[in-house]
This record gives C-alpha cells, sequence and structure tokens, in this order.
C-alpha cells in the first residue's frame, strides 16, 4: 500500500504520517491517500498550463513556499476529458522525479518530527520577504 501511495513521489508517505500524528494539516494528503485506495487518479493539465492560478503560494496561503515550479499560465480555452484515463508511465516519472523529496524537503520534513518547522519557515519567510 505505501509503495502504492507513494507512486505520486516518496514524499506521501512521509505526509500520511505526519497528519495522522498531527504534524501537519494538509488537506491534499488526505485527497491522495483516498484516491490511492480506490486505484482512482487525478488529471494533471500539461506543464506550465492551468485551468487555475495558484494565488497562495506567495507565502499569502495557509501552506505556501514561494517556488518558481508553481507557476503558471491560466488557460482560458475548455477541454475535453476522456472517459477511460490511465497513467502514463512516462509522465508518472516526471511527476515523481518533481514531487520527490529534495534535501530540503528532508530537512522540512525532520524538523516538523523535531517540532522546530514553524521557526525554520519564520526564518526563511524572513530571507525571500
Amino acid at each position: 500500500m505505501k509503495k502504492q501511495l507513494n507512486q505520486g513521489g516518496n514524499d506521501l508517505s512521509y505526509m500520511l504520517a505526519d497528519q495522522m500524528k498531527g504534524r501537519i494539516d494538509s488537506w491534499a494528503i488526505r485527497w491522495v491517500y483516498a484516491q490511492s485506495k480506490r486505484n482512482q487518479y487525478t488529471v494533471y493539465p500539461v506543464p506550465h498550463k492551468s485551468m487555475i492560478k495558484n494565488a497562495g503560494m506567495d507565502f499569502s496561503g495557509t501552506h505556501s513556499s514561494f517556488d518558481e515550479k508553481y507557476i503558471v499560465e491560466v488557460y482560458q480555452n475548455p477541454i475535453k476529458v476522456p472517459k477511460n484515463i490511465w497513467p502514463n508511465q512516462a509522465y508518472l516519472k516526471e511527476f515523481k522525479k518533481f514531487y520527490n523529496l529534495t534535501y530540503l524537503g528532508i530537512i522540512s520534513m525532520i524538523s516538523r518530527r523535531l517540532g522546530m518547522y514553524k521557526y525554520l519557515k519564520k526564518i526563511r519567510k524572513s530571507f525571500f520577504s
């Protein structure tokens, strides 16, 4: 089950454990876990094109962090979603590469578990504000 959950990135099982222990408050990990249990998928737009603007990733959002990878152009045309959708392994590999924990992510996870995350986030915010 852990392997299936981590298909979208190796951070997911850590996030689920942190959610269950009350170290984080994430609707996203609950969503992903429910999908994983039901063998469901999320349809993502092509890179740098989105139907929505993720306006909270500028430190104004509750769980925000500024990273250029979240900057996207909002797509204006309606799309048609096919009825039968299956994961494309090449895309899944790229998705995993995008979401797998980096060294900063590992430090973040450890600091959260040690109770230092909020303090370190404030320090990081002061450098990038």
